[in-house]
């Protein structure tokens, strides 16, 4: 199975967690996968997603905050890929 097979096939498993698991479930499921694929920038998305279906709207600044949270989440994890990767060698 090639990579990109492999990729829509997470893509949509990852949908059907946004709709079918609570978030507490999903978005540790997107982090695991940010580590299996290079630049997984879905997980950005579904962290929007989240913030969209369940966080509060009378929040002021804190209604984005899974985002900013995953934007954050996802430069250090691939900054730290990139060390691991470097170490093995």
């Amino acid at each position: 199975m090639n990579l990109t097979l492999k990729r829509i096939i997470a893509d949509v498993f990852l949908l059907i967690c946004l709709f079918v698991l609570p978030w507490w479930i999903t978005l540790p499921v997107a982090f695991l996968l940010i580590f299996y694929f290079n630049l997984y920038f879905e997980s950005i998305f579904l962290a929007f997603f989240l913030d969209l279906l369940y966080s509060p709207k009378s929040v002021l600044f804190g209604a984005y905050i899974l985002t900013v949270f995953a934007i954050v989440l996802f430069v250090v994890l691939e900054i730290l890929k990139k060390k691991i990767f470097l170490l093995k060698r």
